[in-house]
């Protein structure tokens, strides 16, 4: 796992709420916000690798085209990118937290600490 810096936002209205970096969210947090409805996934992992395993609900908009898929990330709810240690994810922080206009989180230790925890997954069956 590696750390990452806490978000500072640019603007403290509620309104407008950017951040710089993101901000560690562990799965626990998550599986409670994603029963809320209050946060949208993205896996940032590509296509292939997004088929073969992915966190149920999970979002895939592969890095490489992120910045053209803008559009969902302006969803209304805290934006939480995963990758599948959280490693690929830290490192790109600034870049996709600059691309979400609310509060963006990386999800700590990625898909591979929700399956450590036995949370549930989609595999694609060979």
């Amino acid at each position: 796992s590696c750390s990452v810096e806490r978000g500072i936002p640019h603007d403290t209205s509620r309104e407008s709420i950017s951040m710089t970096t993101l901000v560690q969210m562990d799965c626990e947090t998550l599986v409670s916000r994603m029963k809320s409805g209050k946060v949208r996934l993205i896996d940032i992992r590509d296509v292939e690798e997004h088929e073969r395993v992915h966190i149920r609900g999970a979002v895939c908009v592969p890095l490489a085209i992120v910045e053209d898929q803008a559009s969902v990330f302006n969803c209304g709810h805290d934006v939480v990118f995963q990758c599948k240690s959280g490693m690929g994810t830290s490192a790109n922080g600034t870049r996709l937290a600059k691309l979400v206009p609310g509060r963006a989180f990386v999800l700590t230790g990625g898909i591979e600490a929700w399956q450590g925890a036995g949370l549930d997954v989609v595999v694609r069956k060979l």
